[in-house]
């Protein structure tokens, strides 16, 4: 039993219809047509007119008699035939080659449905993600940075031009903690010199700290 379910019609008026195909197959007892598959194309004349055509693939579901049964093996033998449906015009039947698997409505709604679904998760998260995108979080500032003292490890550095702290150390264990940084004194505000301190006393007090 032939295996095929649909053929090939390489030209066919653009004028004809699904429903006229399945009522010449009918009325010649070839089959019951279940889908056809219109493509259309067109090609230009030697006056420079175009002319639309269609090429169809039909699938059917093939009835069990002579005419039906001559027309599959012909297309099983890989020749092609003729179903005339106006005499004289013609069709010119060939094999489907590359026949697809026919997809029922609820197969087509189904598809759709999850589609559907797919799109609504996605416009989901990208809401989610503008969400995201538009909150103010309250996220602390980053440590200061590690900065390597070239014999005494690492250590952080804060502000950034503050002088690294010596550490004293003992076999490679800290000894002592790091002495207090530096106090920054504003320019002007510097603690006098001895020189300084002495042009400001007075001779007799100058007298007394030479003589004791």
């Amino acid at each position: 039993m032939s295996t095929i379910t649909s053929m090939f019609i390489p030209r066919m008026n653009a004028d004809i219809t699904q429903e006229f195909i399945t009522s010449e197959f009918e009325r010649q007892e070839i089959g019951k047509v279940t889908k056809v598959d219109f493509i259309p194309k067109h090609r230009e004349l030697p006056n420079g007119m175009v002319e639309d055509y269609f090429m169809a693939f039909i699938h059917l579901d093939w009835y069990f008699n002579v005419a039906a049964q001559n027309i599959k093996n012909r297309l099983d033998d890989g020749q092609q035939t003729r179903i005339v449906y106006n005499d004289p015009q013609y069709w010119v039947v060939m094999k489907n080659k590359n026949p697809q698997a026919s997809v029922s409505a609820s197969e087509t709604e189904d598809v759709a449905e999850r589609l559907e679904c797919a799109l609504d998760m996605i416009k989901d998260l990208q809401a989610r993600v503008h969400a995201l995108e538009n909150t103010n979080f309250n996220i602390p500032p980053p440590p200061p940075p590690l900065i390597r003292h070239t014999s005494q490890g690492f250590f952080p550095m804060s502000p950034a031009n503050a002088p690294v702290p010596q550490w004293h150390f003992s076999n490679g264990v800290p000894t002592t903690p790091p002495p207090p940084p530096p106090q920054m004194v504003p320019p002007g505000l510097e603690p006098p010199s001895f020189p300084q301190r002495m042009t400001n006393l007075s001779p007799v007090m100058r007298a007394d700290i030479f003589n004791n």
